[in-house]
């Protein structure tokens, strides 16, 4: 197995380069032919393999080591530092000057100096010294070659970094003899590799590298351990466990099965769902098949492997107040047994560019950066879940192209550069968009307004937010709501009622008795102005009804409370009771 193409990128360009800043995946191993290396030992080797001796490593946390004989490296160090001791950096300093002199076989990796700059405060004085010694070094040394008519090859020093950011401008920028090198995250050959080192079977290994996309060659040994501890058959299984906690695979528990087909007596999922949500059965069949192809794990099927965005995405389009809502709350309830198990959002509170911060958690140099972000914060707390983003339309294109990385990749960088994974989350939007443009009852046939809603979304996402590709993400997941009947209207209507005779008897230990004719009154007055859905229909009825109820049940000491009438004068209502 030869090197990666980064440590490749350092070897090359000894005869050009003095330093350079690696940064990014530096924490890892690295699956070379000698083994899984941490990065600082595959420096090493890669280096000792040009003709370096040995090579000298400083941390903070563990003193100064050498990879190599240990004889060469205190020849160099002889009267300057101790090995295997904790130096300062004025000490190290010395040691530079050994490390780059021509007759020197010996190379210098220094770690950790972002941990030691925490806050991005500026460096110490014996730090800034030291960099101000390297920089130095960059702009005066030479090359010398390390054998007899060998090539010439500057002596590099290598600084290992979170980001280059990590180290002052003035010493990263502007010069030729500092090289950025980024170590990036196994690709899916890597992934592959590492695999087949880990002893997967070969029909096992495409599934692991598919599955841990996007993680560390440390996470797939710790995925590895997992499988053999849990005895876990499918490699989904063992990567689920580590990046969620999950030694089960809650999409299909038993229950949650008996509930979608509606075993436990409740009827099937299309029923439940239909008995909370009013005058929408089109809107329900489709999120049922949505949810079932979720529950079935058939998301992406056609891709022909196990899609990587979330287990399910829904977008509900439609007027206001018509059961979209509640749609995402009842499917909450039906799949986690839990209302309260989702999560929403007012993306209204999200229509200016930085307020993407307050999803994810600011990052390092911005006002806030080490506070959580509310969205990763509660994927993270609640890995499975629904994840209401309502009115979606209201947040800035910068917010929504978050949704990208969702969607596609189901996982999401948070602040702090950790990944909070949405592979087990439903995925919920609401949107008003283009319903201005069908006013209610204009399109009495329900497909020509499906058609013509969905055409108002496409449009908005192409046209206004020129987001094309996040509609592809969706793709057939739009929900159609329409507008709700006279009909769906004064059914509404009873079942509030119902909700107020209930509040009444819990908080007063009350009956509340409202005659047929009284209903009808207060139901012809509701459901005159359907345009804002059941939602309209709620607040015409606080004012026609529930606030004069208030009004007269204060007076009222009796068990039982009968609605006579309902009456109006001037535009004020009046409830009597006996």
């Amino acid at each position: 197995m030869t090197y990666p193409d980064w440590i490749r990128n350092i070897t090359a360009n000894l005869p050009v380069t003095a330093q350079y800043v690696v940064h990014g995946n530096i924490r890892d191993h690295h699956l070379v032919a000698s083994g899984a290396l941490t990065t600082p030992q595959v420096i090493a080797e890669a280096l000792r393999e040009q003709g370096f001796e040995c090579v000298l490593y400083h941390s903070p946390m563990t003193g100064l080591q050498v990879f190599g004989p240990e004889d060469v490296a205190e020849k160099v160090l002889d009267g300057v530092a101790p090995l295997g001791k904790h130096i300062d950096y004025q000490r190290l300093g010395k040691v530079l000057t050994r490390v780059t002199m021509p007759d020197s076989t010996t190379a210098l990796i220094v770690d950790y100096v972002s941990q030691h700059r925490s806050g991005r405060r500026e460096p110490t004085d014996e730090l800034h010294e030291f960099m101000l010694d390297c920089l130095r070094e960059v702009h005066s040394g030479q090359q010398h070659p390390i054998a007899d008519g060998g090539p010439r090859f500057y002596r590099p020093v290598i600084w290992l970094v979170d980001v280059p950011a990590d180290l002052p401008t003035w010493m990263v920028s502007g010069s030729d003899g500092i090289r950025q090198v980024s170590v990036p995250f196994p690709d899916v050959d890597a992934r592959i590799g590492v695999a087949r080192a880990l002893g997967f079977r070969e029909e096992q290994t495409a599934a692991f590298a598919d599955a841990s996309a996007g993680l560390t060659v440390r996470a797939m040994q710790a995925i590895r351990g997992l499988a053999d501890h849990s005895g876990a058959n499918r490699i989904e299984d063992a990567v689920r466990a580590y990046r969620l906690g999950l030694t089960d695979n809650p999409w299909k528990r038993p229950e949650l099965r008996r509930r979608i087909v509606g075993e436990d007596g409740s009827g099937d999922a299309e029923t439940v769902l239909g008995q909370r949500v009013l005058g929408q059965p089109r809107a329900v069949r489709h999120a049922t098949d949505i949810l079932v192809r979720a529950t079935m794990g058939l998301a992406g099927a056609w891709q022909g492997s196990r899609s990587s965005g979330p287990r399910g995405v829904l977008f509900f389009a439609g007027p206001t107040g018509v059961g979209k809502t509640e749609l995402a709350k009842a499917i909450t309830a039906l799949v986690f047994g839990d209302e309260s198990a989702y999560t929403r959002f007012d993306m209204s509170e999200f229509s200016a560019e930085h307020t993407e911060a307050r999803l994810i958690g600011a990052p390092p140099g911005y006002v806030g950066h080490g506070r959580s972000g509310e969205l990763t914060d509660a994927v993270r707390r609640k890995p499975f879940s629904l994840i209401l983003f309502d009115e979606i339309e209201k947040a800035h294109p910068l917010v929504m192209d978050k949704f990208l990385q969702i969607l596609s990749d189901g996982r999401l960088t948070d602040g702090m550069g950790a990944t909070v994974d949405f592979s087990e989350t439903i995925i919920v939007f609401t949107s008003n968009v283009g319903v201005a443009d069908l006013p209610i009852n204009s399109v009495p046939d329900p497909a020509e307004f499906e058609a013509r809603l969905l055409g108002a979304v496409e449009s908005h996402f192409r046209h206004v937010l020129q987001r094309p590709e996040l509609l592809g993400r969706i793709g057939d997941n739009i929900v159609a709501f329409h507008y709700l009947t006279d009909e769906v209207g004064r059914s509404l209507v009873g079942r509030y009622l119902d909700n107020i005779r209930q509040r009444t008897r819990e908080e007063h230990d009350m009956a509340l008795e409202i005659p047929a004719v009284v209903i009808e009154w207060i139901a012809d007055r509701c459901i005159a102005d359907m345009s804002l859905g059941g939602r309209g229909i709620g607040q015409t009825l606080d004012t026609v009804f529930v606030n004069p109820l208030g009004r007269a049940l204060i007076q009222h000491d009796s068990a039982i409370a009968v609605v006579d009438a309902v009456s109006e004068h001037d535009g004020l209502y009046e409830v009597t009771l006996r």
